[in-house]
């Protein structure tokens, strides 16, 4: 930016707020996903101005890294199964998470219900959640996104079931259009299973979590 651009006279202190103050800063403040912008001047041309912006990254592939266990009033109910979380993120949808077996779909009247966390690398948008699992039939899922592993803040974004060995939900436009850290995937009832649990006939064999 050069004086010349606004009339081409007066100083530094008199352009720059007409420059900055009632065009280019409030614009630039306007324009969405804008992260922070700085005026710079030139050292060659102390009447020449650059503006250095930074935005939001909003064509960024959601990329999942980890997954957490939550279980809402039970924080370590099905902790011991914690080591096999890894798999529901490992791009194999054959290496699989196991639940507990459960009695009933309402999950034997023990929990309310429980979710997976899954972290994304960097917080993006999210279009749709696809989830694959082993064995069931039967049983609802919601999905949220997230900026914590909590469903406190949540947005809801979605619903499913476990039908078929996989299920794809597409989010809805609250959700899809906005970034998150998070996406949690709540298992509202438990499907029937074709090989019980320890002898439960519910439960779940969760093989991948995957985001677009």
């Amino acid at each position: 930016m050069h004086p010349e651009a606004f009339g081409g006279a007066g100083s530094l202190a008199a352009l720059m707020p007409a420059a900055s103050g009632d065009f280019a800063t409030r614009a630039t403040r306007a324009e969405p996903g804008c992260l922070w912008f700085f005026w710079n001047r030139s050292v060659d041309d102390p009447n020449e101005y650059v503006l250095v912006e930074a935005f939001e990254d909003d064509g960024a592939e959601p990329r999942a890294v980890s997954a957490q266990r939550i279980v809402p009033g039970n924080v370590s109910f099905m902790a011991d199964q914690d080591g096999t979380l890894s798999q529901v993120v490992d791009g194999n949808p054959s290496t699989v998470w196991t639940s507990y077996g459960f009695s009933s779909a309402q999950f034997g009247s023990l929990i309310s219900g429980f979710g997976i966390a899954v972290q994304l690398q960097d917080p993006a948008k999210v279009s749709q959640v696809t989830v694959d699992q082993q064995g069931g039939t039967g049983g609802s899922f919601t999905v949220y996104t997230s900026d914590s592993p909590s469903l406190d803040g949540a947005t809801e974004a979605g619903k499913g079931t476990f039908d078929a060995a996989q299920t794809t939900v597409r989010l809805n436009e609250q959700a899809s259009s906005k970034t998150a850290r998070y996406v949690i995937v709540f298992v509202d009832s438990a499907p029937r299973l074709s090989q019980p649990i320890g002898g439960y006939p519910y439960g779940l064999r969760l093989g991948e979590i995957s985001v677009r």
